[in-house]
């Protein structure tokens, strides 16, 4: 809940991200009345990911891209969404009621090619989440053997004649300076 908060507080500084929330509300607003340009568009994107790695201002979360498991089943409402959007002109002008409203961009053939775009990104989630998956499993053993060989070392220095003889805390600062000259 709390990166919605932070999310909202950069959402409402960011004029093209407060217009989609509109947009995608639970009451349709189709458009703010305002034309937008693709850089605008653009830059949602880059907005969005400075809020989720904490690099946005405002935002107090972790920097990084941390991916939660509810940010795991909002991608997946996402792409199950954006799949089952139509996509043929006939289903799309039929979905709007079947003319054209006069609004740049919302014309049935724009909406259709809008939905060819998001389910492309959609069917792009499947492989971003498998490799996830197959790395968070090799970090996984890495930190295991990472472990063990750490546990080797300090065995093998504590079996060092050495370790059980001297002590750092005993030796002055002298033979210590000599030591590391060695």
């Amino acid at each position: 809940m709390a990166w919605k908060r932070q999310f909202n507080a950069v959402a409402n500084r960011t004029p093209i991200i407060r217009k989609l929330i509109m947009v995608t509300s639970v009451e349709p607003q189709f458009t703010d009345g305002e034309a937008h340009t693709v850089e605008d568009v653009g830059r949602v994107g880059k907005d969005l990911m400075n809020v989720l790695s904490g690099k946005a201002e405002g935002v107090a979360r972790a920097p990084g891209l941390l991916i939660t498991n509810e940010d795991v089943r909002s991608i997946r409402r996402y792409v199950n969404t954006g799949l089952s959007l139509p996509t043929k002109l006939e289903e799309v002008s039929q979905l709007v009621g079947g003319s054209d409203n006069g609004i740049a961009g919302l014309a049935p053939d724009a909406i259709a090619e809008l939905h060819v775009g998001i389910q492309t990104h959609a069917r792009s989630w499947s492989a971003i989440e498998t490799n996830m998956q197959k790395v968070g499993s090799d970090l996984y053993v890495f930190s295991g053997n990472l472990i063990t060989i750490a546990s080797h070392v300090v065995d093998f220095i504590k079996g060092l004649e050495s370790y059980q003889t001297l002590q750092v805390g005993d030796l002055t600062p002298a033979q210590i300076d000599r030591k590391r000259s060695t």
